[in-house]
């Protein structure tokens, strides 16, 4: 449905940009485990992971963004970027990513899953974000939200009536 597809775009623009415009550090993944609640149960899942989320949020200045996917068994697991989340006390789990990259754990966490990482390249970790951003999984759910951000994040300056070719030849790779 085109709709969806301009909606999936626009999307995909804005998390780019929030990406870009902030200083993230930590790439994240979570999941909630099956003994902690019921993990078909999105609107169950999403309100704990919002919770916990606006918990540390409110006793820090870490800023995020939260992207959700389903696993192939239907349940709902998680994807973002977080700014400096010294507050979570992350340390080594003792296994690296591909890249080599430390692998951290937190005890702030305790509903499932979850790995902290280091980000290398922020261009590629918003690729990869972004890359969550499924069109079967939001052609079910009209009207849900496609991504969480904390709303302590800068937001984007849009900037009118530019001469391109004033710009650096990086921002013009991204000119649509």
């Amino acid at each position: 449905v085109d709709w969806i597809e301009k909606s999936i775009n626009r999307t995909h623009r804005i998390l780019k940009d929030y990406i870009l415009t902030n200083d993230f550090t930590h790439f994240f993944t979570l999941t909630i485990s099956p003994d902690y609640c019921d993990r078909y149960d999105d609107t169950l899942v999403q309100t704990k992971v919002k919770t916990w989320l606006n918990n540390i949020r409110r006793h820090s200045s870490l800023g995020y963004i939260v992207v959700p996917e389903r696993h192939k068994d239907g349940a709902l697991h998680f994807h973002g970027v977080m700014t400096d989340p010294t507050t979570l006390n992350l340390y080594d789990s003792g296994h690296t990513d591909y890249s080599g990259r430390i692998i951290y754990h937190t005890k702030a966490y305790k509903m499932g899953f979850h790995d902290f990482t280091e980000i290398g390249d922020i261009n590629a970790v918003s690729q990869y974000v972004r890359k969550y951003l499924s069109k079967q999984f939001y052609s079910r759910e009209k009207f849900k939200k496609r991504f969480w951000a904390s709303r302590n994040l800068k937001k984007p300056e849009i900037i009118h009536n530019v001469d391109i070719t004033d710009l650096p030849l990086e921002i013009l790779d991204d000119v649509e």
